[in-house]
């Protein structure tokens, strides 16, 4: 699938169109869905049984669901994350991120306190909207393409930051990819493929730091094959930890990072000893091991790949509703 994507890639847009076209119509078609089922299920169920060991290399999404969900299969998994009940209920998560965390960690309760670095619109792909619109969470989040800022304005009432989370304040090269005006909350993906094949679940969410951007070459197929934009400016850059001491912030409930590459700079622009994070969802990349042992050595416990993002909990979690104190009638 991949080298046929790339194919396309060098082919005259007028043809590359087309053919996006007519692939993503015969997955859209019944027997096209059935035939996908089959196929991304059985590589699910290969990946679940060759992924059950933990360490610094990651990619142990096995290990997760023997551990958090045992006995689950691969084909009720995979209906989990695609099922458009998910949606319904206003999970947003590319992957079901959200609702899987929920389920494990945070049992719908609140009130809770996140920090979303990448929140792109703040509705599509988003890991952290279900908190805040369904259960009331506060947060912060991290948005640095232009584009999409104007969009989270519109979608989320948390506190916004237009620039970077990274190691230190300041200012970095930002490379930005944009299809024009964005519109949150379209057609959520129905399968892996149109993750692929479709840029409103890809490739405008592949914006980043230059000189951190260990996907150079997807980067460079959505941009020629989805006929993206590219813009390379200079953005401002934060710590985490200085916007929380800001804010009066103690306890984060759940950190998402998602930021092509620059994850290492994200996590250490926060001191681990003033903050409590409990729950961190990071994207897997080449920097892994960097941010295994950063994080292990910090009090947390590795405990698997979720699709998309390394997850890592408290070995001591303090969620915030369990600090707040009861009401008095």
């Amino acid at each position: 699938m991949l080298l046929i994507l790339r194919l396309l890639s060098r082919t005259p847009k007028p043809v590359r169109d087309i053919a996006l076209t007519m692939i993503a119509y015969l997955a859209s078609l019944p027997l096209g869905r059935r035939m996908l089922l089959a196929w991304e299920t059985t590589e699910l169920r290969k990946t679940l049984a060759r992924t059950t060991t933990p360490g610094p290399d990651g990619r142990a999404i096995g290990y997760l669901f023997r551990n958090q969900e045992p006995g689950r299969s691969a084909k009720d998994i995979y209906r989990d994350v695609f099922a458009p009940e998910r949606y319904d209920t206003g999970y947003q998560s590319q992957m079901g991120q959200d609702m899987f965390l929920n389920r494990w960690f945070f049992e719908n309760k609140g009130p809770g306190f996140f920090v979303d670095v990448g929140a792109f619109d703040g509705i599509l792909g988003s890991n952290t909207s279900y908190f805040e619109r369904r259960l009331q969470w506060t947060g912060v989040a991290f948005e640095p393409n232009p584009s999409a800022f104007e969009v989270l304005k519109r979608t989320r009432s948390c506190r916004l930051i237009e620039g970077c989370a990274y190691s230190e304040d300041g200012e970095v090269p930002f490379l930005a990819l944009s299809e024009g005006e964005l519109k949150a909350g379209k057609t959520p993906p129905a399968n892996l493929l149109s993750m692929v094949l479709d840029p409103r679940h890809g490739g405008t969410m592949l914006s980043g730091i230059p000189d951190h951007m260990d996907q150079v070459q997807r980067t460079e197929w959505a941009r020629d094959a989805m006929d993206l934009k590219q813009t390379l400016s200079t953005v401002p850059c934060h710590r985490i930890d200085t916007v929380l001491r800001g804010m009066g912030v103690e306890i984060v409930d759940y950190l998402s990072v998602d930021v092509e590459g620059a994850e290492v700079e994200v996590l250490r622009g926060i001191d681990f000893g003033a903050v409590q994070v409990n729950v961190i969802g990071v994207e897997h990349s080449e920097r892994f091991s960097e941010v295994y042992d950063l994080l292990t050595s910090n009090g947390f416990e590795y405990r698997g790949l979720l699709f998309f993002d390394e997850v890592f909990v408290h070995q001591h979690p303090r969620y915030t509703w369990d600090c707040v104190p009861p009401s008095i009638n």
